[in-house]
């Protein structure tokens, strides 16, 4: 499969293709020009789907934050303010300790 792709496209329709691991291996630096112009590519081996490559989309660090907490909260479900404190004083503690012992370290 050849790509022929110079110029991006000004318009808002995107193209989605299929190709094999072999073939975006041999033409990757076309199939990045691709996915730059808009392009969806599936990627396959053995007829089966393992990725999609698309392009890459800035997400602001609050909305990953956001995602990040709601799958922990998912997953893990929620803590009092109480065992919250506590937590923070164990960390805060476990750091002080640490710094302390670096500190030895280089005194010696």
């Amino acid at each position: 499969m050849t790509l022929k792709l110079k110029n991006k496209s000004d318009n808002l329709i995107t193209m989605k293709r299929t190709m094999t691991a072999t073939e975006v291996a041999r033409n990757f630096s076309e199939v990045l020009d691709a996915v730059e112009a808009g392009d969806e590519i599936t990627i396959t081996r053995g007829n089966k789907p393992v990725a999609v490559l698309g392009e890459a989309k800035a997400v602001p660090n609050s909305i990953a934050l956001k995602a990040a907490m709601r799958e922990h909260y998912k997953k893990y479900g929620f803590i009092t303010q109480d065992e919250a404190d506590e937590m923070i004083a164990q960390i805060r503690a476990d750091r002080d300790a640490d710094l302390s012992m670096e500190a030895d370290f280089w005194k010696n």
